[in-house]
C-alpha cells in the first residue's frame, strides 16, 4: 500500500455524451483505487449552436449532461460548463482539443506535483484496476512523464460505426 498516494485527476470532455456519462461514472466508482480521484468535465460547445436549428439537439443534451453531474454526489466532479447559453465557445476556437486545454489547465491550478492526471472520454470503458495501473506503472517508472494504457470504447452494435471505433483505437495505439 502507498503511504501517501497521489490523486488522480481525471480529464473529460463532453460533448452530446449524456447518453454516456452513467455508465462512465460508474467506471469511475468502481476504481480499486485507494487514493482520491477528481473528475473534471468540460462540457462544451460553440456558443453559436444554439442559434442553429440543426445544433439545438447538441445543446440540449449537454444541458442534460449538466444536470446529472450536478445531481451526482460521487464521485468527486468539478464541472466547467462551455455550454451554458452565454458561456460556449466563441469564434473558431472549440472542440475537444480546447475542452481538453480547458480541462487541464484547471487541474493544473489545484494538483500537487506528485499528483496524476489522466485524460479520458466518456464513451470509453475501463476496468477497475485501470487507475491503480497508471499509479503503479507511473510509481514504479518516476522517469516516465506520460503513458498509455488502453481503453476501449463502447461497440454500438452497427457494423458501419464498429468498425470506425475499432479503427479509431488501432490507429491510436499505434500512433502513441
Amino acid at each position: 500500500m502507498i503511504k501517501n498516494p497521489p490523486a488522480v485527476y481525471i480529464a473529460l470532455p463532453v460533448l452530446c455524451e449524456h447518453e454516456n456519462l452513467p455508465a462512465f461514472l460508474e467506471n469511475v466508482l468502481a476504481q480499486d483505487y485507494t487514493g482520491a480521484i477528481r473528475l473534471f468535465v468540460c462540457v462544451n460547445q460553440p456558443e453559436a449552436w444554439w442559434d442553429n436549428p440543426d445544433k439545438l439537439p447538441a445543446c440540449l443534451d449537454n444541458a442534460r449532461s449538466l444536470e446529472l453531474l450536478k445531481t451526482r454526489k460521487e464521485p468527486d466532479i468539478i464541472v466547467i460548463d462551455c455550454s451554458t447559453k452565454g458561456k460556449g465557445w466563441e469564434g473558431r476556437q472549440h472542440g475537444v482539443g480546447f475542452a481538453r486545454r480547458e480541462t487541464m489547465e484547471a487541474i493544473a491550478k489545484v494538483a500537487q506535483e506528485h499528483d496524476i492526471i489522466v485524460s479520458l472520454d466518456a464513451d470509453t470503458a475501463f476496468n477497475a484496476n485501470y487507475l491503480s495501473s497508471v499509479v503503479d506503472t507511473l510509481l514504479k517508472n518516476p522517469e516516465t512523464s506520460a503513458l498509455a494504457v488502453p481503453y476501449y470504447h463502447r461497440l454500438t452494435g452497427s457494423e458501419a460505426a464498429d468498425r470506425a471505433i475499432l479503427r479509431y483505437e488501432i490507429y491510436m495505439r499505434c500512433y502513441a
